[in-house]
């Protein structure tokens, strides 16, 4: 059974995802190529961390909060470093593409789903 929560942390990582991805320059700004570049290697490693999660976790993957029934605590591959490797991924993704398209809008709203997961995982 999902939790009223459940619904609710996904609702607004989904809306958050949206606002993401819509192109807004009202705040432009700019970064040192060191920055930028950094963002490319962000983004590259969020995605490899977000797909190994994601073969590593397999079945029992799920968008809630609360673990399915029956599922176990993965503690081997990224799971032993990390407890939400796709979050971390995601974050990675989110924060190095807002670095390397230079854009504030992104950038903010990558900062609330980084509050969003913190929340999420508790």
């Amino acid at each position: 059974m999902i939790k009223k929560a459940d619904k609710i942390y996904v609702t607004i990582q989904s809306l958050l995802f949206v606002l993401y991805i819509i192109p807004v320059t009202i705040f432009p700004i700019s970064f040192l190529p060191a920055i930028r570049y950094s963002g490319k290697m962000l983004f590259i490693s969020g995605i490899l961390i977000v797909l190994i999660a994601l073969l590593q976790l397999n079945k029992f993957l799920t968008p809630f909060p609360t673990p399915k029934k029956n599922s176990k605590l993965l503690q081997s591959g990224l799971y032993k470093f990390v407890r939400h490797p796709i979050y971390t991924g995601i974050i990675l993704i989110t924060f190095g593409y807002s670095f390397y398209t230079e854009s504030l809008w992104k950038l903010l709203t990558a900062v609330i789903l980084w509050i969003l997961f913190y929340y999420k995982s508790k």
